[in-house]
């Protein structure tokens, strides 16, 4: 039973259990909160105007092949098509190129602030589900898990998108996966019964 399931979990606290359950939930509360909803399609608009303006891939794709000639330049000629250059010349070319870029470097600066707490509240709820995916692995019999496990799994993917920036569509799959929260109120019922049946410990323990 429940009793017989719990008391396997002795070794960790019945109070951290409970307590690490607390913290998910309230993480996954967040998830769901018309204010971090707000804070995804904020970035999410952003990322479909981007998705729109071909020239802001060019101009990112541009500007790290101008900064890494830059930074490997001889001071002879063009590390990237070998034309001859003296420093002068070769750093007026670049930083004007580079200037043209700052447009869309502005735009993807903006986006990445935007990402940021996303992210951040990704990785903090990714972090207390990994607790009550450890715990519950001490359960016998075990709870099963599996929507735990998968969410968790899509929590790092999404996570990695959003880190990634390009290509901004994966931003925009990855916001609209974060909004759409799985149902794992069964799952974190079951643990919560069972993290009710673990005895108080006794002096002795």
């Amino acid at each position: 039973g429940l009793t017989d399931a719990a008391i396997k979990t002795n070794v960790i606290p019945k109070i951290q259990i409970a307590a690490d359950l607390a913290i998910f939930k309230k993480e996954l509360t967040t998830l769901q909160s018309d204010d971090f909803i707000k804070l995804c399609k904020n970035a999410e608009s952003d990322a479909i105007t981007l998705v729109k303006n071909p020239e802001f891939c060019l101009d990112c794709s541009r500007e790290s092949i101008f900064n890494e000639a830059l930074k490997v330049f001889d001071g002879k000629s063009c590390p990237v098509c070998v034309t001859p250059f003296d420093p002068t010349n070769f750093n007026r070319l670049l930083t004007t190129k580079l200037s043209k870029c700052n447009t869309s470097k502005l735009q993807r600066d903006s986006l990445k602030t935007k990402i940021q707490p996303i992210s951040d509240e990704i990785v903090s709820t990714g972090k207390s589900l990994a607790k009550i995916i450890e715990h519950s692995n001490a359960f016998f019999p075990q709870v099963n898990i599996t929507k735990l496990s998968t969410f968790k799994g899509t929590l790092l993917e999404n996570f990695k998108k959003l880190q990634d920036i390009f290509p901004i569509e994966n931003i925009c799959e990855a916001i609209n996966s974060i909004c759409t929260t799985p149902d794992i109120t069964d799952t974190l019922n079951e643990l919560q019964n069972v993290i009710s049946a673990i005895p108080e410990p006794t002096e002795q323990d």
